[in-house]
């Protein structure tokens, strides 16, 4: 909810105000987002925590805080797989090492670390897959 969306609230009369507010629970919602600071009136909070809906708010605009929410759920929901492996930088290239237990990915990955490479993952390497953009 953003400053169009509380401007329109604040126009209402306090009975209009708790009935827009409760039809827009009916809806099951996960949460409101309050954007710009904006406040809502300590009722409609009750009304929200007596549905169960969370109520979060913050100083980034309506815009900006849409683009970051979409970015973490993007990365949250992404399909992902677990390998067992080492992970390594070599020259800004990730080398992913597989194989069965004991056969030296560790080693190798170490060898590599020595020789300055970075290490960034051992034993479990989690891969997500992010598509940007269409």
């Amino acid at each position: 909810m953003g400053n169009t969306e509380i401007r329109y609230l604040k126009s209402l009369d306090p009975q209009q105000r708790r009935s827009a507010f409760a039809s827009l629970l009916e809806f099951g919602i996960p949460c409101i987002v309050l954007t710009d600071g904006n406040r809502i009136d300590p009722e409609l909070l009750d009304a929200a925590a007596a549905k169960g809906v969370p109520i979060f708010g913050t100083k980034f605009s309506t815009t900006k805080i849409s683009y970051f929410l979409a970015d973490f759920l993007d990365d949250q929901f992404a399909p992902q797989l677990v390998v067992h492996g080492s992970l390594v930088d070599v020259y800004g290239v990730g080398v992913l090492l597989v194989g069965r237990s004991g056969i030296g990915k560790s080693e190798i990955a170490l060898d590599l670390v020595e020789r300055g490479h970075r290490l960034v993952a051992d034993d479990v390497v989690m891969i997500t897959r992010r598509v940007r953009g269409s």
